[in-house]
């Protein structure tokens, strides 16, 4: 991440026609006429599910179901087939059994209109049949012979939380509008990570979602640069199997990482993993320390599990970006405190910032006799006695010093200080801060209603201290890593 104008230089600049399909995938996740083709009453197929969700999320757009034998689906009046429709027709969802896909998107090319096409669809090259294989290569000729892109097959498709476009079936669906971004390389793991979302004290929410399954046309390196400048998307999270090209991951990377964080969670981490990940998507994993050194070269932030990611994501939805890697731990409870430490130790990446003389004897005004002051300099442990007030005028006291880049506010409210009425009071100071502030009220059924005011008014809160270590650490390290980069392409 040091020289990453080198870096850059020792590889080819992105072929013009990559970039141009990239930015073409603004006609999908923008699309206002939709036909789903496949689309039933019965709640017990996934066609059925991608109308109900995009006409309970309010799609602005069209909807236009195609069925040989239904006269509506969902209230809807149903077409026969894609030939039958009228109106124009942009995007094509196909949830067909697999021996009638091919036949059904030679339907969409011959419309003339239309430009992309989502295959829900699986049985096709993820299979590794030859025939199966030899299928999703036709589909995908057939797509680039009318100019239409192809989705799939075998998977979800994408989601546009502006628009409420949905063409996928994930359970649980909160298409709430967020500054994230997020591609998967598997649909269970994307719906997963959008369950997470929606599940949090307050949903989660993300700008664009995109799974493209066995990638046989569009690709993920393809969303990766189209979210680089979607003005909706602040930052990138992954969920990564593997790529064909490693150049091009190099390439795309290095410069979407300029401008936005990007966080993956890559898989394929042993053998086991990566002949699992062949066998899923037919990407190969390869070599995991060649694709943790790529990553780390090209400034995208690889995180371990999905909870991870899922607390990164939030941190860079909410947080104002860090400017450095010094930390200070406040904290009102002794043992999540340590654990916070413990975990700012482990990260080898951030440094507990060394508070002036004056903020020390400001916050030894402030809090009770008892309290814990720089003992290490950096943590603050300010004792179950410090109520609301301590809480406030610590907090501002430790954002004011200006050795201090970020900080992690740890605090499990006893019972004589209720966690709703400390959350009210810190909120207004916490949404003020300039700097990034990641706050743990520890996880359990007497914080649900504070953490749930906080993250209403914007404020991330986190389940353990060293989940919240570990979000900001994968924070500060993309934004800095991004920083450079900007500072490199000048």
């Amino acid at each position: 991440m040091d020289d990453r104008s080198d870096l850059a230089e020792s590889f080819a600049s992105i072929d013009p026609e990559f970039r141009q399909r990239a930015k073409d995938l603004a006609s999908l996740f923008d699309a206002r006429n939709v036909a789903v083709v496949g689309a039933s009453n019965n709640p017990r197929k996934a066609s059925h599910h991608v109308i109900h969700t995009m006409l309970e999320e309010g799609f602005i757009g069209n909807i236009y179901p195609v069925h040989p034998s239904e006269d509506t689906v969902l209230g809807l009046t149903s077409f026969a087939s894609l030939g039958d429709i009228d109106e124009p027709v942009d995007l094509v969802v196909i949830s067909v059994p697999t021996p009638i896909v091919l036949p059904l998107v030679k339907e969409a090319a011959a419309r003339g209109d239309v430009s992309n096409v989502v295959i829900l669809t699986a049985g096709f090259g993820e299979t590794a049949v030859a025939e199966n294989v030899a299928l999703e290569r036709e589909i995908v000729e057939v797509g680039r012979a009318a100019g239409m892109r192809i989705v799939g097959p075998n998977c979800i498709g994408v989601i546009n939380t502006r628009t409420k476009l949905c063409t996928g079936f994930a359970p649980g669906l909160t298409l709430a509008a967020g500054g994230v971004g997020f591609i998967s390389q598997s649909g269970a793991l994307g719906g997963a990570f959008l369950m997470s979302c929606a599940s949090q004290p307050a949903p989660l929410g993300f700008s664009k979602f995109g799974h493209v399954g066995n990638m046989s046309d569009v690709d993920v390196l393809e969303l990766l640069l189209y979210l680089a400048d979607d003005e909706e998307t602040r930052a990138i999270s992954m969920y990564m199997e593997g790529v064909r090209d490693g150049r091009l991951l190099m390439q795309v990377a290095l410069e979407v990482t300029r401008t936005k964080p990007v966080f993956a969670l890559k898989v394929g981490r042993t053998e086991l993993g990566s002949h699992a990940a062949l066998s899923h998507t037919g990407a190969l994993a390869g070599s995991d320390r060649i694709y943790d050194a790529a990553l780390r070269q090209a400034g995208i932030e690889r995180v371990a599990s999905l909870v991870d990611l899922v607390a990164v994501s939030k941190a860079a939805a909410y947080l104002p970006s860090p400017t450095g890697r010094r930390v200070c731990v406040l904290t009102q409870a002794g043992g999540p405190g340590i654990i916070a430490m413990d975990e700012t130790a482990q990260t080898d990446y951030l440094q507990l910032a060394a508070l002036h003389a004056s903020t020390q004897d400001d916050l030894m005004e402030i809090l009770p006799p008892m309290a814990m002051i720089c003992k290490p300099n950096g943590y603050i442990d300010m004792t179950a006695a410090a109520l609301e007030e301590m809480h406030i005028r610590s907090l501002e006291t430790v954002l004011k010093d200006p050795s201090v880049d970020s900080v992690v506010l740890i605090t499990l409210p006893p019972t004589f200080l209720p966690a709703i009425d400390l959350a009210r009071a810190i909120a207004p100071t916490l949404r003020a801060a300039s700097k990034p502030v990641v706050t743990c009220l520890m996880h359990g059924d007497a914080m649900d209603e504070a953490r749930s005011h906080l993250e209403a008014q914007g404020v991330p809160t986190f389940d353990t201290p060293d989940l919240a270590v570990r979000a900001l650490t994968h924070l500060t390290r993309a934004t800095l890593g991004t920083s450079a980069n900007k500072e490199d392409s000048r």
